[in-house]
């Protein structure tokens, strides 16, 4: 779909016809700045609903991504994290054509942001559909929008993504967020939110599963940012900031749940959100873990979400000895013959466990040897 160009710039003053011509539904331009339409006698006081394209530019490479800067926004108001009442602006991010789309659960943006937010796209196709019950000058919204190629988006590609075409994960057809990350080495496999680093869409429900060559699994979180459900609100008198936290009653609305294994049946290391940076990495007791993010129907035009690295825990020794359960070993003589080995190496766990976990360390001799320790420094 094209606009005549005689109608690229708004006028104002116009009819109804002028700003449904001009300011509503239409297919704009990129690097074209975008605002809500006129108030004018004939919308004034009644529902209003208003969508826009972005027109492909002529010989863009397939792999360009749209930057959405919206500078002023507000739109409705946000109840209980959970809904928007009185109007809201959707962001459809992909197609039926397109390898990803969320077209079938966009969710809701609603509330006020006078700073400006960014939304980055996973695809080449975005439309913007905007709602209100009663359009006033107490609801706008203005944004402007550029392509950008892959390799611009450094945040969320990394370093030459061409030599790294599943940094961050083969899609699961059919899906949105979901992907499936094999062999992870460090800087080889990016877990993100949908979007990142740009802010991401509501009605989310992402699974991450992620693999090592090598035992112990690592999510590097540390010193990580993490804007999950941090901010319900811009102005943090009204709604203070919530820091990084975890569990049921403090994660309610928008959060991460991280799994030791290959699914949500494995034990659930933690279930995460605030905003602020990880005090530390996860470990898990295999190759594998599994990531679920999930976001509310609707909710602020703020949070912009996570990055990890993952790899593998480089100190893993294995230990000559019998395993049972999370810790608790028996550690012989005969498993040092089994392992043509002298002397054994066992280290304090390394991976991460539950509260009240105790260990044990039973070591077992022949008749007439005796047990020696070594601590080294």
């Amino acid at each position: 779909m094209f606009v005549e160009p005689r109608h690229s710039r708004s006028r104002r003053g116009g009819g109804a016809s002028d700003v449904t011509k001009d300011q509503c539904n239409k297919t704009v331009d990129i690097f074209e700045d975008v605002s809500s339409p006129e108030i004018t006698n004939q919308n004034v006081g009644r529902p209003l609903t208003c969508w826009y394209r972005f027109r492909t530019l002529k010989g863009a490479p397939r792999d360009f991504v749209l930057r959405l800067r919206f500078k002023k926004f507000k739109v409705g108001n946000l109840l209980n994290a959970t809904h928007c009442d009185g109007g809201y602006l959707q962001i459809v991010d992909g197609n039926a054509k397109t390898d990803v789309s969320n077209r079938r659960e966009p969710g809701m943006f609603c509330g006020e942001a006078e700073q400006p937010q960014t939304f980055i796209s996973e695809t080449s196709y975005v439309k913007v559909l905007f709602h209100t019950d009663n359009f006033t000058d107490q609801t706008y919204f203005t944004f402007d929008s550029r392509a950008e190629q892959q390799t611009e988006v450094y945040l969320r590609y990394g370093q030459h993504p061409e030599l790294y075409p599943n940094r961050r994960g083969e899609v699961v057809q059919g899906s949105y967020c979901e992907r499936e990350y094999r062999d992870c080495r460090l800087q080889t496999c990016y877990v993100q939110s949908p979007a990142y680093p740009g802010l991401y869409p509501r009605a989310l429900n992402c699974r991450y599963k992620l693999h090592t060559r090598q035992p112990y699994i690592k999510l590097y979180l540390q010193n990580e940012q993490f804007a999950v459900d941090g901010q319900r609100c811009e102005n943090v008198m009204t709604c203070p900031i919530r820091p990084i936290g975890s569990g049921n009653e403090h994660c309610p609305y928008d959060w991460l749940a991280v799994y030791d294994g290959r699914d949500e049946h494995s034990p659930l290391i933690g279930k995460f959100c605030g905003l602020g940076k990880f005090p530390f990495s996860i470990i898990g007791t295999s190759q594998y873990m599994y990531v679920e993010f999930v976001t509310s129907p609707a909710g602020p035009l703020l949070n912009t979400g996570f990055h990890f690295n993952v790899g593998n825990w480089p100190g893993h020794v294995e230990t000559a000895g019998i395993k049972h359960g999370i810790c608790d070993w028996l550690l012989s003589s005969d498993s040092l013959k089994d392992s043509s080995a002298s002397e054994g190496i066992f280290l304090s766990i390394a991976h991460w466990y539950p509260p009240n976990t105790s260990c044990s360390y039973h070591i077992k001799g022949r008749t007439g040897e005796i047990v020696r320790l070594y601590f080294p420094r």
